[in-house]
């Protein structure tokens, strides 16, 4: 049987604030002693598990649909740790400074986000739980503002995640400065991710920009 567990305060030296992490252990994890697993890290964690934290009541029921995908052999059992926003989230979800209507600059974070990961939550959780500590078995994974912070994560640092999951993601952040990255090629080429980019059509999401995003990754 799957387990959640909640570990509250967990504080960023990088970041200066402090969040929840919330980890989803798979069901051999108690009873498969020798058994390490690879690791899926989740933006907006609070969102993942539980609608009496999720935003306007509605949870992902991440650990559900694993639990259902691990029984019927459709993925391998994973470790998966939603990380929580924290106020700061918009800040923290982009590499890139850029003016909002409504709310004025927003300083791009996503470099101390990045080094949060690398630096703090990475190494306490391969440190906590039996994981496959490499970037090969390593994933991250978001939406909206999620799925943008995810795409450039991967991108940048290659030596962390080999894999993103990008759904309904903000790509016109900053003038589309992710496009603009990707033709520019100002990422590591040769250590490429595996990418899934997931967009409903009947969405507000920018449908026009995902799919450019995908052209030029297809390139």
């Amino acid at each position: 049987m799957s387990r959640l567990l909640t570990i509250a305060g967990f504080h960023s030296a990088a970041l200066q604030n402090t969040r929840s992490l919330r980890v989803y252990l798979p069901p051999s994890y108690e009873t498969e002693a020798e058994k390490r697993y690879p690791v899926l890290y989740m933006h907006d964690g609070q969102n993942l598990f539980s609608k009496d934290t999720a935003f306007a009541g509605a949870a992902w029921n991440v650990h559900q649909a694993a639990d259902r995908l691990v029984e019927t052999g459709d993925i391998q059992e994973v470790i998966i740790v939603g990380v929580d926003n924290s106020p700061d989230r918009f800040s923290e979800y982009a590499y890139q400074s850029t003016r909002l209507d409504g709310i004025g600059f927003v300083e791009g974070k996503g470099h101390l986000y990045a080094q949060f990961l690398r630096d703090e939550v990475i190494p306490y959780v391969d440190g906590h739980f039996r994981t496959l500590p490499d970037p090969e078995h390593r994933a991250v994974m978001g939406s909206s503002m999620g799925g943008l912070i995810s795409l450039q994560l991967a991108l940048q640092n290659p030596d962390l995640f080999s894999m993103a999951g990008c759904l309904s993601s903000a790509f016109r952040w900053a003038d589309n400065a992710t496009l603009r990255m990707l033709e520019e090629q100002t990422y590591a080429v040769d250590a490429r991710p595996k990418l899934w980019l997931d967009l409903g059509d009947s969405e507000e999401a920018p449908i026009k920009e995902s799919r450019e995003i995908a052209y030029e990754l297809l390139q």
